[in-house]
């Protein structure tokens, strides 16, 4: 990659200056939260910050139509990188998993898995990647993802056992 140029973080502040609210509005439109939106919001700006150097529009139609391919590389990069990253799993299932294993509802959630479900849980929950796992483990991160995907829906159906026999 070369270097940036003068002219370029010039273009960059243009950018900015004239499409800042299009960027975050768009970032706003494909995320699904607030948080989320912040994080595709730099992944976006990031990615006009790398591209700036191929930005050969005169006009701001030209800088527009630009402007959203890079987006649209950007977003769809990003939720590539996400869903190789991070199994879909409801809030409540969610917040068990992210508090690390520490409590007795991780431990009830994780007790209706059988002992390599388990132990995959665990490492995933201590901060391996999927994609880190998947390699460990000999198989294709999406194959993985989708285990993980099994596993949440037999915890998550679990709970609303429990629940609904404690109803």
């Amino acid at each position: 990659m070369t270097p940036h140029t003068l002219d370029d973080y010039a273009r960059y502040e243009m950018v900015l200056q004239d499409f800042g609210g299009h960027i975050q509005r768009y970032c706003i439109r494909h995320a699904h939260s607030a948080d989320e939106a912040r994080e595709l919001m730099q992944e976006v700006m990031a990615s006009v910050w790398n591209s700036i150097g191929g930005l050969q529009a005169e006009t701001p139609r030209q800088v527009n139509s630009w402007l959203k391919r890079v987006m649209r590389s950007a977003v769809s990069d990003w939720f590539r990188r996400r869903r190789m990253d991070t199994v879909p799993i409801d809030e409540a299932a969610h917040v068990a998993v992210d508090s690390g294993g520490d409590n007795e509802l991780v431990e009830e959630l994780l007790a209706c898995l059988d002992e390599e479900e388990q132990r995959l849980m665990r490492r995933r929950m201590e901060g391996y990647t999927v994609k880190e796992l998947a390699v460990e483990q000999g198989v294709k991160p999406n194959a993985l993802a989708q285990r993980f995907f099994r596993m949440m829906e037999k915890m998550k159906q679990y709970a609303r056992d429990e629940y609904n026999a404690k109803g």
